[in-house]
């Protein structure tokens, strides 16, 4: 789908009949943020995000297009989703 300056930890897999997932290693929130981007230019609106402490999490979605995204700071790596749209939870404001 898109470029992730890292490499792989084991080849994308297909969790389930929708569902594609890959984790790549040695990258750090940089890189992590500049994939963010990436996704963004491809058309993909920011759904959700949230951190705790220093690991980072986001989920874009586009027409039946789901990527969700986190990097794990304690392992360096970056976990990527790419699913089918189905039920979300309601988008809450932040309290």
């Amino acid at each position: 789908m898109l470029h992730l300056d890292a490499k792989p930890v084991f080849a994308p897999y297909e969790s389930s009949a929708t569902c594609t997932y890959t984790v790549y290693a040695c990258a750090d929130a940089q890189q992590y943020r500049q994939y963010l981007v990436q996704i963004e230019k491809q058309g993909f609106t920011l759904y959700a995000e949230n951190s705790i402490e220093n690991n980072l999490f986001a989920t874009y979605i586009k027409d039946s297009c789901l990527v969700q995204t986190a990097f794990i700071f304690a392992d360096r790596t970056v976990r990527v989703a790419v699913d089918t749209k189905t039920a979300l939870y309601p988008n809450r404001p932040q309290v």
